[in-house]
């Protein structure tokens, strides 16, 4: 059984771009004519939620699945790609930016945790170089957000979105192209840890790219979290930034930064865990 992808991006009813992808089983989506290998582009993040549906109903039955990813023949999935899966949904996530174009096939076992059969599928990924690359980036890091949340978020585009606009309409007008370059757990990055206090959120870490240089709102953003450089731990709960108030914004939202993580990065290009903060 092959399965049918399809790819595309949120601009085309967001004022925003993320690449999602999604996984359906043949005849299942009713699309026609529907684009494989799908396309992702560098620096761009993107998602691919992995569902039950897209694999065999014989092995997949009713029960619990765990899914399995890697580069069809090889043991790991390549180093700018991460696999979360997502318990409240039931929903397993592959996500990432791709650092350099190129094709690519991914394998995904579904495996059934009761009898333990296993059904494969394959997913076949073409990177293309983005036309207009971020030239720079804002690092942020939301303490009470998982990855799990951001991923769910990204599906319908409202957490995204409701960033993305943050920037875009207020900190980061005069760049003509803001998108999301990065997001990841505090567990994708070398020497990352979970907070000690269980009941926490384990943190998610954000890029936004930009096409042109950083506005004075946010060099002057840079200026006020410098005091901050060398407090450890962090104030947990430091507010007195101008910017913070913009995170609050909207009702259904709240952004609770981490302003000794706030960073700008004005040499883009990596997009590998080591090139993210290694605060957490």
């Amino acid at each position: 059984m092959t399965p049918t992808f399809f790819c595309f991006s949120l601009s085309w009813y967001l004022p925003f771009n993320i690449m999602i992808i999604s996984l359906a089983r043949n005849g299942a989506s009713g699309l026609e004519g529907v684009p494989n290998p799908v396309i992702v582009n560098t620096t761009e993040f993107f998602v691919i939620p992995i569902r039950r549906e897209a694999f065999s109903s014989e092995v997949v039955g009713s029960d619990r699945l765990q899914f399995l990813s890697s580069i069809t023949g090889m043991p790991d999935l390549p180093d700018w790609m991460y696999y979360r899966h997502d318990n409240i949904t039931d929903t397993g996530f592959l996500y990432g930016s791709p650092t350099s174009n190129g094709d690519l096939e991914l394998e995904i076992i579904a495996l059934n945790t009761r009898t333990f059969d296993t059904t494969k599928e394959t997913v076949k990924l073409k990177v293309l170089e983005r036309e207009k690359k971020a030239k720079y980036e804002v690092e942020l890091k939301f303490t009470n957000y998982d990855i799990q949340d951001i991923l769910r978020g990204v599906r319908n585009g409202s957490l995204t979105g409701e960033l993305v606009n943050i920037f875009r309409d207020k900190l980061w007008k005069e760049s003509a192209d803001v998108y999301i370059t990065q997001i990841l757990s505090p567990l994708d990055v070398p020497g990352g840890r979970l907070p000690l206090d269980p009941k926490d959120k384990e943190g998610v870490f954000v890029r936004i790219g930009g096409t042109d240089y950083f506005s004075r709102d946010l060099l002057n953003l840079e200026r006020e979290v410098e005091r901050l450089r060398n407090r450890n731990p962090c104030p947990k709960k430091y507010k007195a930034t101008t910017a913070e108030y913009l995170f609050h914004r909207h009702p259904s939202f709240n952004f609770q930064n981490d302003w000794c993580s706030f960073q700008l990065i004005r040499n883009t290009g990596t997009h590998s865990p080591q090139s993210v903060s290694n605060r957490s």
